[in-house]
């Protein structure tokens, strides 16, 4: 909150969405207006946070640390996030229930697009053989949950979750441009 009157503008809190993004900040209009936030705002600290993470260019390692946070949930119900660099140290327990409350819009999504598949395929879960899990995020306990609640658990079959989707698209590069080289 800005004076006790407006709320944070919402495309500096946009932009935490992904790493890259946090480096499109650093310019002369976003850090100035960062600047001038930290004075009007009633939380300078996390501003200074944010500003900190712009302009050292830590958005990167950052977005790192919070995916080892995450993978860390996958097996304990409670993990902390630990980014201390300087200028900027941000110490935080996060707790799986409250991870898994933060994505439950996105879990339902994707139980919403299976559900959508299959009715496009003329298909009931039933009729799906196998089902094939790929990338980290098929390991978050509540998505493999949805996933085995709709085929059951017979039908999982893991992969090598973190390099099958680029080993998958390397073949197809191979197939479609291999003849060019």
């Amino acid at each position: 909150i800005i004076n006790n009157k407006t709320d944070f503008p919402r495309h500096y809190l946009a932009s935490l969405a992904s790493w890259y993004q946090t480096t499109l900040l650093k310019n002369t209009h976003d850090v100035g207006m960062l600047q001038d936030l930290i004075l009007k705002s009633n939380q300078p600290d996390k501003v200074t946070n944010l500003l900190n993470l712009v302009i050292n260019d830590y958005g990167f390692e950052f977005f790192r640390t919070i995916d080892q946070t995450k993978v860390n949930l996958s097996s304990q119900d409670e993990a902390f996030f630990s980014f201390n660099r300087p200028n900027l140290q941000i110490t935080q327990p996060v707790s799986r229930f409250d991870f898994e409350h933060s994505i439950s819009d996105e879990v339902d999504e994707s139980h919403l697009c299976l559900i959508e598949a299959l009715k496009l395929a003329s298909l009931k879960p039933n009729q799906i053989d196998k089902v094939i899990l790929t990338g980290g995020s098929s390991q978050v306990p509540v998505f493999y949950q949805m996933i085995t609640n709709l085929f059951g658990s017979t039908k999982i079959v893991s992969s090598d979750h973190f390099t099958a989707v680029a080993l998958g698209l390397g073949v197809r590069a191979h197939q479609i441009y291999g003849k060019l080289l």
